[in-house]
């Protein structure tokens, strides 16, 4: 899979000057400067650490480092400044029709068949109960859709999504959809077998409070399961803020490995596997690399870079297979 097939560069800048627009509208002042009064300061989102320190500031915000190596923005948006951007930003939208929909088969294909196989593995490994599974903004309903067409036995499938628009699609798509924010939620209390999380967590403003609110309406024993960036993934830690994930305030958290371990340990969880499925690192930092955007790397990665397919192929695969890769996935055991 290349990066261009799921995320079309020309398509990427329209939204990318839209996405710039909305940041003036929903977060600076007349001064054009990040206006004080619709953010907060928050601790560590992994650790609670009180002692991050600066490492960047990309587009008027803040990226602090902890020693957890948790990368976070901070200050960052309030909850009600971040949700009205959610519901009214255009490049939002945007970003929901002409990316997501536009290649969505390519996406099926490429993404969800093998993400849906991974799963029904892990489910074949760890689940002995499938009566439920909720996705939480599960966007346009690609995964349930495709895990019902694979037989992933369950007897209800739940969306809660707070798009409008993605709700129609699900809807479409024959998913069950709850239009709103999961911390808003008030059904199916200790009912759930599995709850999934498809690069969700970078994005909320209290990642703590998601996972406890999905502890609380998980079975005793059931399983959540996270897929997020991994800051310490290998085009993350060569890109830093030149990496187009790194991309405020759309993403708010980067975890790593060992600190979403330690979140999710604090939260009543245990962590009972931990991969790296990224395909894209090499390929995204190949195409960084030709943009030649002053990108300072080393003389390995640079051969490998200008190697032929193969080796790139394989080196990605290396990535994958040793927790290296800037894509993660997390399966934990509710601690009863």
């Amino acid at each position: 899979m290349k990066e261009e097939e799921i995320r079309p560069k020309d398509t990427l800048k329209m939204i990318t000057e839209k996405h710039n627009l909305d940041i003036k509208k929903f977060f600076m002042n007349d001064s054009n400067e990040l206006d004080i009064d619709r953010m907060v300061y928050i601790d560590c989102p992994a650790c609670g650490e009180t002692k991050a320190t600066i490492e960047f500031k990309k587009e008027s915000f803040s990226f602090f480092r902890c020693d957890c190596n948790t990368l976070f923005v901070n200050p960052r948006p309030k909850k009600e400044v971040l949700a009205k951007f959610y519901s009214e930003a255009e490049s939002i939208s945007l970003f929901m029709s002409e990316v997501l929909e536009k290649t969505a088969e390519i996406r099926k294909e490429k993404i969800f068949l093998p993400r849906v196989n991974m799963f029904l593995n892990l489910l074949d490994r760890y689940c002995d109960n499938r009566e439920m599974i909720i996705e939480i903004g599960g966007g346009n309903g690609l995964f349930l859709e495709k895990l019902k067409e694979k037989s992933g036995n369950f007897k209800k499938h739940l969306n809660i999504e707070p798009s409008t628009q993605a709700c129609k699609l699900c809807v479409n798509r024959g998913i069950d959809v709850y239009e709103g924010v999961f911390e808003e939620f008030s059904g199916y209390e200790a009912e759930a077998d599995v709850i999934v999380a498809f690069e969700l967590i970078e994005h909320l403003f209290s990642p703590k409070e998601f996972i406890l609110k999905a502890y609380s309406h998980l079975r005793p024993n059931g399983l959540l399961y996270l897929t997020t960036p991994n800051i310490l993934g290998f085009d993350l830690l060569l890109l830093g803020r030149l990496s187009d994930n790194i991309n405020a305030p759309n993403h708010l958290n980067y975890f790593n490995i060992f600190s979403l371990s330690i979140l999710l340990n604090a939260c009543g969880f245990d962590v009972i596997e931990v991969q790296t499925p990224g395909q894209l690192d090499v390929n995204i930092l190949e195409n960084k690399y030709k943009e030649k955007i002053g990108l300072n790397i080393d003389k390995f990665t640079e051969f490998i870079l200008n190697a032929k397919d193969n080796i790139k192929k394989k080196f990605q695969e290396f990535l994958s297979d040793n927790n290296l890769s800037s894509n993660m996935t997390m399966l934990a055991r509710k601690r009863n």
